[in-house]
C-alpha cells in the first residue's frame, strides 16, 4: 500500500513494507500513485495545495502547477565564445575594408601613371 507523506511543507511517498508508516501518512490508491508518476513523467509538476482537506485522495492534497523557468544567464565560457565571434566578425570586416582600400589605391595609381605617360608623350607639332 502507498501513502502520501507531508513533512515541512513538502510531500513524498511512503511504501508499506519499505518505510515505517506513521499515523500522519495518508493512504492513497495504487491508481493515484501510478497516475502521479505517469503525469510527472510527461513533465507535469506538482505542489501541495495551500488549503488541504482533512481527508481525501492524493489529488485532493496536491495540485499541478507551471514551474517558472529561470532566465538563462550566460556562463563565462559562453561570454568568451560570443566575444570571440564578435572579434572574428570585426576582423573579417577590417580585412574586407583593407582589400577595398587596396584596390581603390591601385586604381588611383594606375590612373596617375596613365596621366604621367600622357604628359610625357611628345606633343604633335609641325615640322
Amino acid at each position: 500500500m502507498f501513502y502520501l507523506r507531508i513533512e515541512d511543507g513538502s510531500f513524498g511517498f511512503a511504501v508499506d513494507g519499505v518505510h515505517v508508516i506513521t499515523k500522519t501518512d495518508i493512504p492513497i490508491t495504487d491508481e493515484e500513485y501510478a497516475e502521479f508518476f505517469r503525469r510527472q513523467g510527461v513533465g507535469e509538476c506538482f505542489r501541495l495545495k495551500k488549503e488541504r482537506p482533512e481527508s481525501g485522495g492524493l489529488f485532493d492534497y496536491i495540485e499541478p502547477f507551471e514551474m517558472e523557468q529561470p532566465e538563462h544567464t550566460t556562463t563565462p565560457f559562453e561570454e568568451l565564445e560570443q566575444e570571440n565571434q564578435q572579434l572574428k566578425l570585426a576582423l573579417a570586416e577590417a580585412i574586407e575594408k583593407q582589400e577595398t582600400d587596396k584596390i581603390e589605391q591601385q586604381l588611383a595609381q594606375a590612373e596617375m601613371f596613365e596621366t604621367i605617360l600622357q604628359m610625357l608623350e611628345p606633343q604633335g607639332g609641325g615640322e
